[in-house]
């Protein structure tokens, strides 16, 4: 990415390369603490602070407005490579199926199971009446 934002001169090009690589997931990242995120539109980025439904800063960046703050960061020597690029959607959700916590470090009360199990069985039977309700 820094080669190429480098050695390419034309605006135009630059935006265009900058939107082919971000992607147009809603994408949230951990600094210090606290919750980052971003999310590409055709116009360019729209970027936050805190949870996307809780954000109480946002900014839309035009792809335009993107280059030029890429090229600050390549001047001031402030855009550095990732050793290690950041985990797709899919091998992300894939940790969580991965981890293996032993049952008996889980504690689920009575009163939890009882109102999951009530809730779900209104649910069936809500889905069993819709059911029926289509052939009648």
């Amino acid at each position: 990415m820094l080669i190429i934002l480098k050695n390419e001169t034309d605006k135009n090009k630059r935006a265009e390369y900058l939107k082919s690589i971000f992607n147009s997931d809603y994408t949230g990242v951990m600094i210090n603490d606290t919750m980052y995120g971003y999310k590409a539109f055709d116009n360019g980025v729209l970027f936050w602070k805190d949870n996307f439904l809780t954000r109480d800063t946002e900014s839309l960046v035009s792809w335009e407005d993107l280059t030029d703050h890429y090229s600050a960061m390549i001047l001031l020597n402030q855009l550095k490579t990732i050793e290690k690029p950041l985990k797709s959607v899919d091998e992300q959700m894939s940790l969580i199926d991965s981890i293996d916590i032993p049952l008996n470090d889980i504690e689920i009360s009575q009163e939890f199971l009882d109102r999951y199990l009530q809730e779900v069985s209104l649910n069936f039977r809500y889905r069993i009446y819709e059911e029926f309700s289509k052939k009648i």
